[in-house]
């Protein structure tokens, strides 16, 4: 490798990509067709988060090195980096079929069906590079992952352990050990476990939420709920959508059992309360835990921005029901579903909390305060048609929140 890139090499180790892209670029002033030098810049430019550009540089190095199997490589990890799974995997694909023989890139490979959630290829992939070198880090973390996924977690757990064997200084695999222990529901052993990939690894997003999960895990009923998160977090998202609609429709069909047979009223009416109770607590759970988190001292550390102010704002909503409520047992103005009403209103506030800066955010704290106006001009102005529509604006904020983008 010439001494130029050397040197950007080392620079990009010690993370200091500013530095290294200066000398990259004057590399490619006088080396534009250089593939190697086009293929650390997308490494720059994606640490730094610049995707766009990362990958331009990526598809340049495919471009002018087509049977170069670690430029496919590289534009496998920038696309995955830029959230462009799907395209990531034809890379993949394509540096396995050109150098087969190399684990790294059996090892993409792994880490993109895993990222698309397609847990037995990537299991598949991660133990074909592992019959190439059984020591290679990547491909025993995608294995543990597939395994833990595919609801094999002693053995995921095993895999752990013999990555952390090769590699005790390890970041991602110190993380992965936690996300284990969690789903083992050993969140003492998790909080240790990210706690020490935070130590070799303080930018570890993955690690540093896991540690956020790991404390909220210490509460039995965050425990519960965590529990159902990580279920559903495996499932690709068309599941995910199917599981949300046949639940709707059930409960609907409950319901039209129930009118037409009187004695099914009360069965009816306990199933679906635990049903929208179960939405409620699901829905709300995490800004509310990450609401506690704010008062914990190693929690309020863990949290990220976006966490605090949902938190924040959750906080806000919270006090601003309870304070209603006090007001209406005070002036003695009030009835039970006067009380509970105004609780519907954490629907659209978890979800503006958790909407992505600029419009999204915008347009669902609007949505917010038009509920707000609806609940209020109802009560005061005594219209049950807008008491109906704030319902209806609360209830339709579930849905909508899994479809605005969100900051985290």
């Amino acid at each position: 490798m010439p001494e130029h890139l050397q040197r950007a090499q080392l620079l990009i180790d010690q993370r200091r990509y500013d530095d290294a892209q200066e000398v990259l670029m004057m590399a490619l002033a006088s080396t534009p067709d250089d593939p190697l030098v086009h293929i650390l810049l997308a490494f720059c430019f994606s640490h730094r988060d610049a995707h766009k550009e990362a990958i331009q540089h990526a598809e340049t190095a495919v471009g002018i090195a087509p049977d170069f199997a670690y430029a496919h490589f590289t534009c496998a990890g920038i696309l995955v980096a830029a959230g462009k799974n799907k395209a990531a995997l034809n890379s993949a694909i394509t540096a396995v079929h050109l150098e087969s023989g190399d684990p790294d890139n059996h090892g993409i490979l792994a880490f993109v069906q895993m990222t698309l959630k397609n847990w037995k290829l990537a299991l598949e992939a991660a133990e074909a590079g592992l019959r190439i070198d059984p020591q290679d880090s990547r491909c025993l973390n995608v294995r543990a992952i597939a395994l833990r996924s595919l609801g094999l977690t002693d053995e995921s757990g095993l895999t752990v352990d013999s990555a952390l064997s090769h590699d005790p200084e390890d970041p991602w695999t110190h993380a992965n050990k936690g996300w284990t222990q969690l789903y083992a529901r050993d969140a003492k052993g998790a909080v240790e476990s990210f706690q020490t990939s935070l130590r070799l690894d303080p930018n570890s997003e993955w690690a540093r939420a896991g540690l956020v999960e790991a404390l909220k895990a210490r509460n039995p009923i965050y425990a519960v709920i965590l529990r159902y998160f990580l279920w559903m977090s495996n499932l690709k998202a068309q599941v995910q959508w199917g599981l949300i609609i046949g639940a709707v429709v059930g409960i609907n069909v409950v319901n039209v059992i129930a009118l037409k047979v009187p004695a099914l009223a009360t069965v009816g009416a306990v199933l679906i309360f635990l049903y929208l109770l179960f939405v409620l607590t699901s829905w709300s759970a995490v800004p509310f835990f990450n609401l506690i988190l704010r008062f914990h001292p190693e929690g309020r550390h863990a949290l990220n921005t976006p966490e605090r102010q949902g938190a924040t704002w959750l906080g806000i909503v919270l006090f601003a029901i309870v304070s209603f409520d006090v007001f209406l047992v005070v002036t003695g103005d009030w009835n039970v579903w006067a009380l509970i009403l105004p609780f519907l209103l954490v629907f659209p506030a978890v979800m503006a909390c958790r909407a992505r800066p600029g419009r999204p955010r915008i347009l669902t704290v609007l949505y917010t305060v038009g509920a707000i106006g609806f609940l209020s001009g109802g009560i005061v102005l005594q219209r049950g048609e807008w008491i109906d529509a704030y319902t209806v604006m609360c209830v339709l904020a579930t849905w909508i929140g899994n479809i605005v983008p969100r900051s985290h």
